[in-house]
């Protein structure tokens, strides 16, 4: 091989620039994701059920779903494998006496959801990096998950009622759980891995770290106020005009990741008051069943609209620094245009 000078060019120095075994790097990840991914599955199969035995949240979606968006295309059927074991292994741990069969259709349900997220979100652009800094990638993130999410539910439900013929649930409301339970870990866990991952190769500054800490911080203490607190206090009677403000805070002021990671710090509140039985959720004039959908839907909505309101100060953020860079480089060339002219 001859290098620009002619000369012949040592044969180890192509191969030193290129990444050695990519593969290996992509089957680490995918062994990650699906050690996390059936811990977590275990994990919600054991903490909160819904009346009709089923898992109320599923933040293990959000993480595959979050893996493929952030690794790109390569990565899809390694993850895509190692979530469908895990889903398979946390099935059979979780109800050893249900029919083998029907495990095995959850865990392709649970493979395919994410997949079908990712190639949906992913569409116009087809390469590693997706972010969400834009409202039509917002907007195109959110279609593709409530899209994924039906068509996983009715799959899934399809599968359980040919298979056990009588069931203890109707179809509408089997098909409702796991919906928005799959929806909600999406939501949730998603945009904060892939705002990681983003992240790790954009680090936001020393100003903007703080910043965005310091507003987390105060969240996690109001949210605890407002959904753990005792109903008996007055401020507990508003508990989203308390903590809306401290989650459009971060949305305008920092990154997208740290607005991911305030609807994450808002999930965990309301989720543990669930899973404790306190405050707003823990009511017992409200069904258990009418608390969780409340709470469901709570989630869905504010991580919707806290995504698109980041997605917008982003993309202001990003034309003020174009705009900026532009003026400076016309600054740069009227500068030099008129050292020329005095030059001639």
């Amino acid at each position: 091989m001859l290098d620009s000078s002619g000369t012949e060019a040592p044969a180890h120095m192509g191969a030193e620039s290129r990444p050695q075994w990519p593969w290996l790097a992509t089957a680490a990840m995918a062994v990650a994701v699906g050690i996390t991914y059936y811990l977590l599955a275990r994990v919600s199969l054991n903490l909160l059920m819904t009346p009709r035995g089923m898992a109320a949240y599923w933040p293990a979606a959000g993480v595959a779903t979050g893996a493929l968006l952030a690794l790109g295309p390569a990565a899809r059927a390694p993850i895509a494998v190692a979530v469908t074991i895990a889903s398979f292994l946390s099935g059979l741990s979780s109800y050893p006496g249900r029919p083998v069969a029907v495990t095995a259709i959850f865990a392709l349900c649970n493979a395919g959801e994410p997949l079908l997220i990712a190639w949906l979100a992913e569409r116009p652009h087809r390469s590693a990096g997706f972010d969400l800094d834009s409202v039509p990638r917002v907007l195109r993130f959110l279609f593709a998950t409530g899209l994924a999410a039906a068509a996983s539910a009715l799959v899934a439900t399809s599968g359980y009622f040919i298979i056990l013929h009588n069931p203890q649930v109707s179809f509408p409301t089997f098909w409702l759980y796991w919906l928005i339970s799959e929806a909600v870990g999406v939501l949730v866990i998603a945009p904060l891995v892939i705002g990681i991952a983003r992240s790790t190769h954009n680090p936001p500054r020393v100003s903007e770290l703080a910043e965005g800490t310091c507003i987390l911080v105060v969240l996690a203490l109001m949210s605890v106020l407002a959904f753990i607190g005792s109903t008996d206090h007055w401020y507990t009677i508003l508990p989203l005009a308390m903590v809306l403000p401290l989650l459009l805070w971060p949305a305008a002021r920092c990154p997208p990741v740290f607005a991911a990671a305030a609807i994450f710090v808002l999930a965990v509140v309301i989720i543990i008051s669930a899973i404790l039985g306190i405050g707003h959720l823990g009511e017992a004039d409200l069904p258990l069943g009418q608390r969780l959908l409340a709470a469901q839907t709570a989630l869905v909505t504010v991580s919707s609209c806290t995504l698109v309101m980041a997605a917008l100060f982003a993309e202001r953020r990003s034309r003020d620094a174009l705009l900026s860079s532009s003026i400076a480089r016309l600054r740069t060339q009227k500068d030099a245009f008129r050292r020329l002219l005095g030059s001639l």
